[in-house]
């Protein structure tokens, strides 16, 4: 018999005696242990649906409701109330925004709510090729674990918004610089926080 044969054999005997220590009940389960080692054969690894998106990631449904909070302009020393709606399609990969920023937006009047409009995948929202009366034309991308960044432009003030901030399911943060040329030139900075 080969030193190798010996050493299996031995390993056996040693697991056996184990098992029979630890009782009755393993003795019927040695009785099953195949008599060479075989590579064990996976076809497939089914993740639990729970576990299925990696942490961080948002998911798009979990967005949709109904937000409060406010902006503030830390350069103007502005501010007001803001709220929003969200609804998403999650068969068509589709959101929609209506966001209503209360107070003087921009050094201008209390404008109505504005409408944005969405789509994501897996590799995130894309706010695109719309016009939103207030902000113009919004250029804005959503990563997968809820970073944004973008631009809306141009304003009727011929300006321009930079965004960039995250999103969470219950929270969200805008952090905004923008600035505008008529009736006078004006520059904007501050943040708008929501939660839901």
């Amino acid at each position: 018999m080969s030193q190798a044969s010996e050493q299996e054999n031995e390993s056996r005997r040693t697991l056996l005696k184990h098992l029979v220590a630890a009782g009755g009940a393993a003795i019927g389960a040695a009785a099953t242990l195949p008599d060479t080692w075989v590579k064990p054969v996976v076809d497939a690894v089914i993740v639990p649906l729970h576990a299925q998106t990696s942490p961080g990631i948002i998911n798009p449904i979990t967005l949709a409701g109904n937000w409060s909070g406010a902006w503030n302009d830390t350069v103007q020393g502005t501010s007001g109330t803001a709220a929003m709606t969200v609804t998403v399609d999650a068969n068509a990969g589709t959101f929609g925004i209506s966001l209503d920023l209360n107070g003087p937006v921009l050094a201008a009047a209390d404008p109505p709510p504005q409408p944005f409009t969405g789509t994501f995948t897996a590799a995130g929202g894309i706010i695109a090729n719309q016009v939103v009366p207030r902000f113009g034309v919004p250029s804005i991308s959503i990563s997968p674990t809820g970073a944004i960044t973008g631009t809306l432009a141009p304003l009727p003030e011929a300006g321009a918004i930079q965004i960039n901030g995250t999103v969470t399911s219950t929270t969200l943060v805008i952090n905004y610089t923008a600035n505008r040329s008529f009736p006078t030139p004006l520059n904007f900075a501050g943040t708008l926080t929501m939660t839901k």
